[in-house]
Parts: structure tokens; sequence; C-alpha cells
């Protein structure tokens, strides 16, 4: 009888400290933009934001294009529609608008497993124009 409640007890406690590590998991990811060689690195940050590096996968070094710090829009949820299922799914939007270059990233707000990236940074050509669905690889 008390070997089983110890056994339980230490599952329990288990179990606890599993949950309490799910949602760091969301926490940083890396995402593969679609029809391009590009990845987006995102790491939340404690106020709500998230830090951001769009770089070029194709080349064996880290090529960054841009990084910084992208903003988390205030407001409600917004939608973006799935390409392949074609349903709705909530997002939180980030907004980064620097030297002329404006990046909004949107992750799924449930598990952050997607989105999108919408780029117009005119002076960058790989960034001058990108509005497309990204999938998180890692």
């Amino acid at each position: 009888e008390p070997l089983f409640r110890s056994k339980s007890s230490m599952m329990k406690k288990f179990l606890y400290v599993f949950l309490l590590f799910i949602p760091l998991s969301a926490y940083s990811g890396t995402y593969r933009v679609n029809k391009t060689g590009l990845l987006l690195q995102t790491k939340h940050l404690k106020n709500g934001n998230i830090q951001f590096d769009i770089y070029n996968s194709r080349n064996s070094e880290k090529n960054s294009l841009v990084q910084g710090v992208a903003k988390l829009k205030s407001g409600d949820s917004e939608i973006n529609t799935d390409e392949e299922t074609g349903l709705g799914y909530a997002v939180d939007e980030y907004i980064h608008d620097k030297n002329q270059c404006f990046i909004s990233i949107r992750l799924d707000v449930e598990k952050g497993k997607k989105g999108s990236l919408k780029t117009s940074c005119p002076k960058q050509n790989e960034l001058r124009h990108l509005n497309l669905p990204i999938l998180k690889i890692k």
C-alpha cells in the first residue's frame, strides 16, 4: 500500500514538472518560409514580444538578412487561413518596422507550429515583398 502511494506521488510530481516545461517549448522555434530558401528563427521575450532572425539556409553559414525585435500587436487575435485545409486559425501578430523595412510575423496562438511572414523591405531583394506561410521545423 505505501509503495503504491509513493509511486503515484512521484508520477504526479513528474507530470507537474513536465507540464511546467511544455509552454517553454513554444518559446523559441525555427520556421521554414514557404517557396523560399529562408528560415525564420523566433524567441519569445518576457514582455510578450519576440526576437527574430530571418536568414538564408542555402549557404552553410548563417547569412542573416534581418534581425531584431517584433512587437506583439495589441487588440484581438488576427485570423490566418490554412492553405491546405482552408480553415481559419487564430494568430498573434508581431510587427517590426525599422529602417524602411516592415515585417509582420503571425504565429498560431494554439501551438505556434504555423503562421505567416509578410515583408515589405524595398532595399532588400529577398525581403522586398513576401507574403507566405511558415511552418515550424524545430
